[in-house]
């Protein structure tokens, strides 16, 4: 017995506080995982005793009560080790009037010793918060506010489930002002909060029981213990009051606290308007998205427009325009310069890395040529550095114009090139009596140097200069042949020591970037160390039409192995707020050849739904995790295209910490003209392997099939659970298709998310004749799930551009339940000596079925 080794794994989960409807059984699963060594065998009549321990809100009596075993489905994963799995179900049936139910695991093995799960042998109990009907519950239930704090509620908006109470409190005095608010109502079952990890970032922060917010939060939501609601706290930024955080009093038992920044200009009048939204519903991501909407209208009200133009829902699709459009921008691989090539930047390396990245097969679609190639001055241990001059340094003998023409010469599938600059220009600001410190009108303001602790002042474009020199800044890279921007350093305002200098230069620099970008560049812009509230909610939170990549984490660190984690994981986290904004999510860019963790990162960028960068040194490249990343389309002239999700991706549970020891789920999705399909990421963001069972991540109600893009397992799920079992830093991929005609179409083999190569399909019957028409815009192995599947029933598929009359012919490879349609080779074979000029944007496969025969077998 002591060679075997026991993993219980329960769904509600241990160790987490998972939410049901009142007045209901709860239903628990109970997997029993044995491992064992290579020479034991296990007896199959030995099964496990299995007992779930529970009691009201961990308090009071202990109750026992029963599994019973019921049949297995096969996992997603293999067993790393030879050993055997189990599984239970238990029905309970509990007063949820009583409370929040704890509970934990008892269990044996054959007449084996008892063994535990949960608190009493060192874990952490399960918990179980239920939800019931709040429709009367009042701001007052929810959050007990200071006497004579001066907050008052100045509005309550209802949205079919949801509440929106707009609070406002009128504050005197100059600079920084912490207002106490208030303090939750009742027992918090757990929370979470993006608070600022330094000036340029946000991150997420959680706890449980009292909420401890010690850094600057720009959103915070928590769960009821009682009721099961979630609420969500946002303070108004964008407006008159200025910006403005929620934090907490560590000495006054969690009460919440308002920092108003006073930043805007009327905060210097002696008074200023400080304004706190706080939501609640049933479901914490449409909470946050009616929160946002009632602050989509109140900054429409200011800056004018339609305020009903924003509707109630998460679908972050609804943000993005329409991902069947292909844009060399959005979907070619990108490559940027600064991890891969760092500081000692060159033409001649710049070129070099272009050409090593040709001769390797990575075929890239956009260059950002990053810091470093600007004309600096001052620069030394002490200091960046200051901006003199527009054009670019010595070390590139030709100017920006020189490498442009280079680049575009020698690499002529490289559609789009663009360069880093600061938003103020550069990290220490303009160079004094240089060619643009005498061009134009300049401020001198003071900044708190952090990393070395001075204080120094800068010299900065006056505001009422800004757009002149933005107008002829970005007109210099036009003609340059430059036609995007990396804008960094965006934080950089915000970190001035006077809030009247922050004031007078923040809204003008945005607004002259902003316009620039959209006459020169069609706003192909990165907006990057911009995670400050008044860039977020005036430049990012309108909806223009154009949207901007917004970097949405900290940097990744190549050589820092404990950051990647924490990087996939703030990604997701931060994207619970992002995702709300009219951007595309750019989490970042990474190396190919990263050891262990390089295909994490790549999964996590292709599920995003936001661009996709590489930064790789020359001559350290992973072609073969290049080539899951992106997928060849049908025209010769064109590079490989990232296939990106409709949506943007975020993290299921907002509640989920990062040393929780569970699975990370990241959710998007992609609709084409015949539907939806679902998309969810799971990642192992913790030090040791871990098994869950998941929840269902498509919509009930509808007939699924289910395929691993790891596993390549496809399936139609039974049940509403998923046994996923990740190595430490492993992930997996799954994508959901609706089934039609007992038909569904999951997207291409080889691509991570290559279900978002489908365009539309169709299926339809005609004179004993079943057509399975799918239209492709990439290539590769096209994967389709066909119920009780024969190879016999299946002849050659068809394939063919209407725009080019192209045709081939692929005989397919039938699995058990789903067929291979390889697609590339054919399609590279039938485009020798082919009209190369030809735009080709779709291929139609059809795929024929007597479906006489296939009705007799069913």
């Amino acid at each position: 017995m002591s060679e075997l080794h026991f993993t219980p794994i329960l769904h509600p989960p241990l160790g987490a506080s998972s939410t049901c409807f009142q007045n209901s059984p709860v239903k628990f699963h109970a997997l029993m995982q044995i491992d064992a060594s290579k020479d034991i065998i296990i007896d199959p009549a030995e099964r496990f005793t299995v007992l779930l321990w529970y009691s009201t809100n961990g308090r009071g009596t202990w109750t026992p009560a029963p599994f019973k075993e019921i049949p297995l489905d096969d996992g997603w994963e293999e067993m790393k080790r030879p050993g055997r799995r189990d599984l239970f179900l238990l029905d309970l049936d509990y007063d949820s009037k009583l409370g929040p139910l704890q509970f934990c695991l008892k269990y044996r093995f054959g007449d084996g010793p008892w063994l535990w799960a949960g608190s009493r042998v060192g874990g952490v109990d399960g918990r179980v918060v239920f939800q019931g009907p709040w429709e009367y519950v009042v701001p007052e239930d929810i959050i007990q506010l200071v006497p004579e704090s001066g907050w008052d509620v100045h509005a309550i908006t209802i949205k079919d489930k949801y509440r929106i109470v707009e609070y406002g409190c009128s504050a005197k005095g100059e600079g920084v002002l912490e207002l106490p608010f208030g303090k939750s109502v009742g027992l918090v079952e757990q929370w979470m909060a993006l608070v600022k990890i330094a000036t340029p970032w946000m991150g997420p922060l959680h706890g449980t029981k009292n909420i401890s917010i010690q850094k600057d939060a720009l959103l915070t939501m928590f769960q009821r213990a009682h009721g099961g609601f979630h609420v969500v706290l946002l303070p108004v930024s964008g407006l008159e009051g200025g910006s403005a955080y929620l934090t907490s009093d560590s000495e006054q038992d969690g009460r919440l606290i308002i920092r108003s920044m006073g930043d805007h200009e009327k905060s210097h009048n002696g008074e200023r308007e400080v304004k706190l939204l706080i939501g609640f519903g049933p479901d914490p991501h449409e909470t946050v998205a009616c929160v946002f909407n009632h602050l989509k209208r109140k900054i429409k009200e200011k800056y004018g427009g339609d305020s009903d133009s924003y509707a109630n829902t998460t679908d972050s699709s609804t943000n993005l325009e329409d991902s069947r459009k292909s844009s060399p921008w959005k979907d070619g691989l990108s490559y940027c310069t600064w991890n891969g090539l760092g500081w000692d930047l060159s033409e001649e390396r710049i070129l070099n890395a272009l050409e090593d990245l040709e001769q390797s097969g990575v075929k890239v679609t956009n260059l950002v040529i990053d810091d470093n190639w600007q004309t600096l001055a001052g620069r030394n241990y002490g200091s960046s550095g200051t901006w003199s001059s527009f054009e670019a340094n010595e070390k590139f003998p030709g100017g920006l114009k020189g490498i442009v023409s280079k680049v575009r010469e020698r690499f002529p599938k490289i559609r789009h090139i663009g360069v880093w600059h600061a938003l103020h220009g550069y990290w220490d600001g303009i160079t004094p009596n240089s060619t643009l410190g005498g061009k134009y009108k300049t401020v001198e303001v003071a900044w708190r140097d952090n990393v070395n602790s001075v204080t120094k002042n800068l010299t900065m474009v006056d505001p009422k200069d800004i757009e002149r020199f933005y107008d002829d800044f970005y007109n210099f890279l036009s003609e340059s042949g430059i036609d995007c921007v990396k804008t960094d350093v965006q934080c950089r305002i915000e970190e001035l020591i006077s809030g009247a200098d922050k004031a007078k230069l923040a809204g003008p620099y945005q607004e002259a970037f902003r316009k620039s970008a959209i006459k020169y560049f069609d706003q192909r812009a990165i907006y990057c160390m911009s995670h400050v509230p008044q860039i977020l909610y005036t430049a990012l939170l309108r909806d223009d039409g154009l949207n901007v990549f917004l970097r949405t984490s900290d940097d990744f660190y190549p050589n820092v192995p404990q950051s990647h984690a924490w990087h996939i994981f703030a990604n997701a986290m931060n994207m619970i707020l992002f995702s709300q904004l009219h951007i595309l999510p750019d989490w970042d860019m990474f190396q190919t050849s990263l050891p262990q963790y390089a295909s994490i990162h790549a999964a996590a960028r292709c599920l995003s739904g936001g661009p996709v960068f590489i930064t790789d040194s020359p001559e350290s490249h992973d072609q073969n995790l290049v080539s899951s990343m992106v997928s060849p389309i049908l025209s010769v002239k064109t590079p490989p295209r990232i296939l990106r999700p409709s949506g943007m991706a975020y993290a299921v549970d907002p509640y989920l910490g990062y040393h929780s020891s569970r699975l990370l789920c990241v959710k998007n999705s992609y609709s084409n003209a015949s539907g939806k399909m679902h998309l969810l990421g799971v990642f192992n963001v913790s030090t040791t392997d871990l098994v869950e069972l998941l929840g269902t991540f498509w919509p009930r109600g509808e007939e699924w099939v289910i395929r691993g893009h790891n596993s390549q397992k496809v399936k139609k799920p039974e049940g509403e659970l998923m046994a996923v079992g990740l190595e430490a830093g492993d992930w997996e991929i799954f994508t959901a298709a609706p089934v039609k005609d007992k038909v569904a179409v999951l997207g291409l083999k080889e691509n991570m998310t290559g279900a978002t190569a489908i365009s539309r399909w169709s299926v339809k019957t005609s004179e004993g004749i079943r057509e399975i028409e799918v239209e492709l815009r990439a290539l590769g192995t096209l994967v389709i799930y066909i119920e009780d599947l024969e190879s016999g029933a299946i002849p050659p598929i068809k394939g063919n551009s209407s725009s080019a009359k192209l045709q081939v012919e692929v005989f397919p490879v039938v699995h058990e339940n789903y067929l291979e349609v390889a697609l590339l080779k054919r399609w590279e074979d039938a485009l020798e000596g082919f009209d190369s000029e030809i735009e080709m944007e779709t291929l139609t496969c059809t795929i024929s079925i007597n479906a006489t025969a296939y009705s007799q077998r069913n």
